[in-house]
């Protein structure tokens, strides 16, 4: 909508969402305004996520292994999570162009992937704010 023109404020009328919150979203520091419900997956993702690291690539078989620990949901909630988690990660190129272009220029995925970059690698936010703020 931002990249439409439509201002902050129609936003908010549009979205019933606070202004402090459709700013933030804007800005990249909100992702949480996107997800409309809970996942099952929200409390089991320190568990997938640990048997990734181990080399658990198998979906059936992970949400297997979940069911019989009690997780309620279905396997394809399971097999969606592993399609995301094996996703291609971009190469340092595609980071660094992410990284120098203005926010409100990225589409709301590329903004969401910095937001996400920004927040597991804040270095990486310090180094890129005199290289985006530079370009004209």
């Amino acid at each position: 909508m931002s990249k439409t023109g439509t201002s902050i404020r129609q936003i908010v009328r549009q979205t019933d969402h606070s202004r402090k919150i459709v700013r933030d979203v804007l800005r990249g520091q909100r992702l949480d305004v996107f997800r409309t419900r809970p996942s099952f997956l929200d409390n089991w993702l320190p568990w997938l996520n640990s048997r990734w690291d181990e080399g658990a690539r198998n979906a059936l078989a992970l949400w297997r292994e979940m069911k019989a620990k009690g997780f309620p949901g279905q396997s394809e909630v399971v097999s969606q999570w592993l399609t995301r988690a094996g996703a291609r990660t971009p190469s340092a190129r595609v980071v660094a162009r992410l990284m120098t272009t203005p926010r409100d220029d990225l589409p709301k995925s590329e903004a969401i992937l910095v937001a996400a970059i920004e927040g597991n690698v804040p270095e990486l936010k310090v180094a890129a704010r005199p290289l985006a703020t530079s370009n004209p």
